[in-house]
């Protein structure tokens, strides 16, 4: 995943999201995977706004940063 000029993230993860999936499990995945990119990166807000658009619980979203 890659930071663009304009500061949004590109990949993967990025691509799924916009396609909006039915699939829960899989864009959950998602946002999950470009949250943990963004916290690697130095982007806690971001990874924040990732976790809780992916509808994971608070404990979950625990164990999703570490």
């Amino acid at each position: 995943m890659l930071k663009d000029t304009m500061g949004g993230y590109r990949g993967t993860g990025t691509e799924i999201i916009e396609r909006k999936p039915n699939n829960k499990r899989l864009l959950c995945s998602a946002y999950k995977s470009r949250a943990l990119v963004k916290e690697k990166m130095g982007d806690s807000e971001g990874a924040a706004e990732d976790i809780n658009s992916s509808g994971l619980t608070v404990g979950s979203q625990l164990s999703a940063l570490s």
